[in-house]
């Protein structure tokens, strides 16, 4: 199944349930995509479930008391035989068990609609951390939830929400409930929302899983319950996919969860996109050569020599429609012609290794970001205060420059100060915590929960997409991590010796292997200081105003310039034409406008999203 509505009120006319079909429909043929709908009506609600023709799936139902179960997106069965054939009626048949709570073994990015006909109850599951996001909105009487947040915008009159659009514009992802409209929320993750005769009613089934230095496990015991747990999550995935590809790149997070592949999928690939001198791409080639496994590259689009305007737009305008108002849609294009590509493989299941500064931090990361858990390294740093660095978790989780000159002063433009705000609500129920228990909640919540549930509910729209290192016994295992074990990559470096000595050897794009450190390898570590070192030259060189010349990737790609000029053109933006102007200072955007067209333009990212809002509500109008 592709997306859904369900309709809930007392007094749901036929009429009127119609409508909202119509309407819907409409809506996906402004993308071109043409959807069929089967519709199961009950009692007060109405459920339309919106299927292509290469989503056949249809929700499963008993005819006999009218009870029926409905699943979207990548799911499967932790410790059990997956079927592809059977999955469904097995879940069903767990929740007739026990209507109350979900089932445990059930794993993935996904959203669930079960109706007990018999006791006339309906429930709507998010999956843990929300990397499947439903939405809801109120119509009327009538609330309707939905998986497409614009599918619920294009439905009736909207208001742009002003917080929803300060952090698409300002940081490139939503936070929390938040959405770009003001009456139109995201539901919490982990939650089953019970709908009855006496009304809704929220009930939580995960939650952080908080240790608070209770956990008596040694690092060797980590390692080993990780392993167990990933070989049942791979041995899951492989019973139910044909032929699965890991994403690789040149870091750590793919490599976790790709060594983990072999002897638990049958068959599966690797895939790797990038410019051929890009380390991502050349470390890659490697890994899937030890594996013997085929290996599948990708060039960028808008460096090869097939680009043109025409694709573009197109591949833009389906973008647009899978990122639903999360994030950039130009951002995504990349991913959306890679992924369409591994379709044609075969391919059936994209794997990531999102997540993985959960199991891990960088060598830099105690003294910037923990601070008052630098006491497990006994050292003492004067001036430093006790919480974590609150501003360089922002700026982690950001990743974005933005020209505040263009907006007007009554725009709200100090986004450190309300992501600050926000992070402090979201660890507020479970403290005192430690610092590196706050920073974990933080990232799942609002860097896994938003920033990945943006790439995966937008990949999933066209191919099953999941990080098995964010399935829920492996991420307990990683929030179990001491900052010891954290820092250096300790942990991770363990943990890949022990089951691949030969991939744990490999240099990443850092410059040094992820193996433990010994005086038998020094060698293959001295890179990582000559590539940090180049780094920070480059960086001081920059402040200092002087320009260097760049080790060209560009000089491999003859036909990006020419490229690059025609792509900027395709998301050209006018201000007489702008939804926004409001918020903008006319003469400033001007200015902004006229830079973009130019080189080294330093706010592509920013612009990008301000294209994507815009694009957005010229659809929807």
């Amino acid at each position: 199944m592709q997306e859904f509505l369900l309709l809930i009120g007392d007094h749901l006319e036929q009429d009127q349930l119609n409508h909202y079909i119509k309407k819907a429909n409409l809506y996906f043929r402004k993308f071109d995509i043409d959807m069929t709908s089967t519709t199961y009506r009950r009692n007060n609600f109405a459920f339309v479930g919106f299927v292509n023709e290469k989503t056949k799936e249809e929700p499963f139902e008993d005819r006999n008391t009218g009870s029926f179960l409905a699943c979207l997106g990548t799911w499967f069965f932790r410790e059990e035989a997956n079927d592809p054939q059977k999955n469904l009626s097995v879940l069903f048949n767990k929740f007739l068990q026990n209507t109350k709570q979900v089932p445990v073994e059930i794993e993935g990015a996904y959203n669930l609609i079960f109706y007990n006909a018999p006791d006339r109850t309906l429930n709507v599951v998010t999956d843990r951390i929300g990397l499947a996001p439903v939405y809801t909105r109120r119509i009327g009487s009538m609330e309707v939830i939905g998986s497409s947040c614009l599918l619920l915008a294009s439905l009736e009159h909207f208001e742009v929400d002003p917080v929803g659009l300060q952090e698409f514009l300002l940081a490139n992802k939503l936070f929390g409930s938040t959405t770009l409209f003001e009456d139109i929320k995201k539901l919490e993750p982990g939650s089953i929302f019970e709908f009855t005769e006496a009304g809704r009613q929220l009930k939580s089934y995960w939650s952080l899983p908080c240790h608070n230095g209770k956990n008596k496990l040694s690092t060797s015991e980590k390692v080993e319950l990780l392993t167990a747990e990933l070989h049942k999550v791979m041995r899951g995935i492989g019973a139910l996919f044909k032929y699965p590809a890991a994403d690789l790149t040149g870091g750590w997070d793919s490599r976790t969860a790709t060594i983990m592949m072999p002897g638990n999928i049958p068959k599966f690939a690797t895939v790797t996109a990038g410019q051929a001198n890009n380390d991502d791409v050349i470390i890659a080639k490697q890994i899937a050569q030890i594996f013997a496994v085929p290996h599948y590259y990708h060039v960028p689009f808008v460096a090869s020599e097939s680009f043109s305007v025409a694709m573009y737009s197109e591949y833009l305008k389906k973008s647009l429609f899978l990122t639903d108002g999360n994030m950039s849609a130009p951002l995504y294009v990349n991913t959306y012609i890679n992924q369409a590509k591994n379709l044609t493989y075969g391919v059936d299941i994209t794997l990531n290794g999102s997540g993985g500064e959960l199991y891990r931090s960088y060598w830099w990361d105690p003294a910037r970001l923990y601070h008052s858990d630098l006491k497990q390294f006994k050292i003492y740093i004067p001036g430093v205060t006790r919480s974590y660095n609150k501003r360089e978790l922002v700026r982690r989780v950001m990743h974005q420059v933005s020209d505040l000159s263009i907006f007007t002063p009554e725009f709200d433009t100090d986004i450190y100060r309300h992501l600050i705000e926000l992070f402090d609500k979201t660890n507020q129920p479970y403290l005192p915590l430690s610092n590196i228990e706050q920073i974990a909640n933080i990232y799942i919540t609002h860097r896994m929960g938003n920033w990945l549930a943006g790439y995966s509910k937008a990949t999933s729209r066209l191919l099953n997409c999941l990080s098995p290192l964010l399935t829920s016994k492996p991420l307990e295992v990683a929030l179990q991590l001491d900052l010891r074990e954290k820092a250096f990559g300790t942990f991770l470096r363990r943990f890949h010796k022990s089951i691949n000595p030969e991939i744990a050897k490999i240099t990443t794009c850092y410059g040094y292997p992820t193996e433990p450190l010994s005086f038998g390898n020094v060698a293959q570590f001295l890179p990582a200081v000559t590539k940090h070192v180049t780094s920070l030259s480059s960086k001081l060189a920059g402040k200092a105003g002087i320009q260097r010349k760049k080790g060209s990737e560009a000089e491999d790609m003859p036909f990006f310039q020419r490229n690059i000029l025609s792509l900027r053109e395709c998301v050209k933006l006018y201000p007489d034409r702008m939804k926004l102007i409001g918020i903008f200072n006319k003469q400033a955007l001007v200015d902004f406008l006229q830079r973009s067209q130019e080189g080294n333009f330093p706010y592509t990212d920013f612009y990008n999203n301000i294209y994507t809002v815009e694009a957005i509500l010229k659809i929807l109008s």
